[in-house]
Formats: structure tokens, sequence, C-alpha cells
């Protein structure tokens, strides 16, 4: 501990930081108790309790230099067992509405002041084609987003992606291209024409991580491209 605090505070950075985001489960969930946490932090914080002093510099730091990751579908065990049996469970709102529920239980461990040690926050979605349901699912995300204004939230629609295909015909990777661009247009009209698209919006649109970047460009030119490459960088 007689290492000066900002080397402590740099090494303390290295040792924490993962490529891959946190990923929220639900450890225990039922009616009357409800516990998240992520996985494997146990393990990544273990330097945080070797000392009361070194708890104290970097409690925080891991939600600092990772992406907190909240996915309907990694909620785990605990979660599937605990909810309840509903015809809404299958629909995608019901899922939007628990990804930001815990989302919310993440933040009660923060103060109004640490909550500003958040830098990245991701939610992987699936959202509606129709404009009316985009734009609920869109604006419960917006509102949780708005809970960390110093972090940048991506949402991830899952389902929003292109791969090439191996056919020796490229309809089908024309087809997806179609699609992929059919899609990133009606979220951003979605987001313009509804006043989502508010000054210092802290929250964008991304398509999944799947999308074949090479077929992008192989397929696509002028706007078009431009369009898709960004939405794929920035979002929308």
């Amino acid at each position: 501990m007689s290492l000066p605090v900002e080397l402590r505070l740099h090494i303390s950075e290295y040792v924490l930081t993962r490529d891959e985001p946190l990923v929220w489960y639900w450890s225990t969930y039922t009616r009357k108790r409800k516990i998240g946490t992520f996985v494997g932090l146990d393990q990544l914080t273990a330097l945080v309790r070797v000392s009361q002093q070194l708890h104290s510099e970097i409690a925080m730091l891991a939600f600092k230099v990772n992406t907190s990751l909240f996915d309907w579908d990694q909620f785990g065990p605990e979660y599937r067992a605990g909810i309840k049996m509903k015809k809404e469970r299958a629909q995608r709102i019901f899922k939007i509405r628990e990804v930001s529920a815990a989302h919310r239980c993440f933040l009660q461990r923060f103060t109004g002041a640490s909550l500003k040690v958040l830098r990245s926050i991701r939610f992987d979605v699936r959202l509606p084609f129709g404009a009316k349901e985009r734009l609920q699912h869109l604006e419960i995300l917006a509102c949780s987003a708005a809970q960390t204004p110093n972090a940048h939230v991506a949402i991830q629609y899952v389902d929003w992606f292109v791969k090439k295909t191996d056919e020796v015909y490229d309809g089908e990777t024309n087809f997806g291209m179609e699609m992929n661009l059919e899609i990133g247009y009606r979220i951003a009209r979605t987001i313009a024409s509804f006043g989502l698209d508010v000054p210092g919006r802290n929250w964008h649109v991304l398509p999944g991580s799947s999308s074949d970047y090479t077929a992008i460009k192989d397929h696509l030119e002028g706007e078009y491209l431009e369009d898709a490459l960004r939405w794929h960088k920035l979002g929308i």
C-alpha cells in the first residue's frame, strides 16, 4: 500500500478491465426477495477486498472500466423459476420492462454522486417491427438511459444483423441487406418523428454484433453504405 494513489488506481483499472461486458443475472428471484449481480463479479473484484483502503478507492471501478450488460435471455435459472407464468411473459414488451427493472435494481447500489462512474451500459433487446410498438419499447429504454446521464447506453437490437451466405447466387444476402436497411430507416424515423432525438441523448440503437462488415461493404454503395456503416459503428 506504499504506492501512490494514482498508480494504485491505474493498476486496479488494468486488473478490473474485461474484454467482454459484465452480464447481469438474478441470483435470487422470488416474490419477496430479488437479488441481482453480474456473472464473475466476485472473482473480478477480489482485489477490492484486500484492504479497507483499497475498497474505498476502487469499489465502483469495475463499473467504470467495463460495460454493464442487461439481456433478458441471460437472467439465469433462478429468474426463470421465479417469474410468473403469464401469457404476457412471451411478449417482447414484457422482456423490455424486465430489462428496465433489472437496470433499476442495479442502480440502487449507487448514490447520486457515484452514478457518475458509470460509462457504458448495454441493453440487448428485440424490437418489434410495428412503429407503435417500437416507439413504446424505445420510450421505456430511453427512460432507463436517462437515469445514467454520464453513461453511453447502447441498445443493441440483436435480431438486426446481416451475414453473407455461401450461396452461388447472392439473392439471400441481398434480401438480408435490404431488410437491414429497412429496419435501420424505420428505427431512425421512429426516433426522429416522435421526439426521442432530444439534444444530448446518451443512448443509441445499434445492430446486433453478428453482422458481417465485409458483406455490407460488398453489397452496398453510396449513401446506403455510409448509413449502414454508421449504424454499426455509432448507432442511430
